[in-house]
């Protein structure tokens, strides 16, 4: 299912995503899917983990793996909004992605929060899509990304900024 739901063809994405959901939704089934890692770490005990959709990834600390995490779903989630508007995207570049975080709430300070304080970032895009359609894409991606949801949810401040590849 993962597959399916960011295939950029219009009627195959309605057919093996949205109506199916709204099938089991309205049968009273369940449309929750689960997805897994595996991981083991190397020699200088850095975590190397696997999805069962994804390549062999290592990352240097959990924080650069995060960040990654948050990038890639937003790119997913724009691949499937683009794909039910036939916009077609040809290059999603991270120019730069940054997270801040206060070490003092990862070291138990009271009153200071162990996780991200804020994201920011430019991203370019490009594709068969006009600025106006790039910012309406970003809004919807920013509102229905389930990884940027968290981070909102936790009260990040976000800052990721998508411009049109020039």
């Amino acid at each position: 299912m993962f597959k399916q739901l960011f295939r950029t063809s219009k009627g195959s994405l309605f057919k093996s995503l949205i109506k199916p959901q709204i099938t089991a939704f309205a049968e009273g089934k369940s449309t929750l899917k689960t997805y897994s890692i595996t991981g083991k770490t190397d020699e200088n005990l850095r975590l190397k983990v696997k999805g069962s959709e994804m390549s062999e990834v290592c990352f240097e600390n959990a924080l650069e793996a995060n960040l990654a995490s948050l990038v890639s779903c937003e790119l997913h989630t724009l691949k499937f909004w683009a794909g039910t508007r036939n916009i077609k995207i040809t290059a999603f570049d991270v120019k730069e992605a940054h997270c801040v975080i206060d070490t003092r709430g990862f070291g138990g300070t009271p009153g200071v929060p162990p996780r991200f304080l804020e994201v920011s970032g430019t991203i370019e895009v490009d594709g068969n899509l006009t600025e106006k359609q790039l910012h309406e894409l970003h809004e919807k991606v920013s509102k229905s990304c389930p990884i940027y949801d968290l981070y909102r949810a936790a009260g990040v401040k976000m800052d990721i900024k998508w411009v049109k590849k020039a």
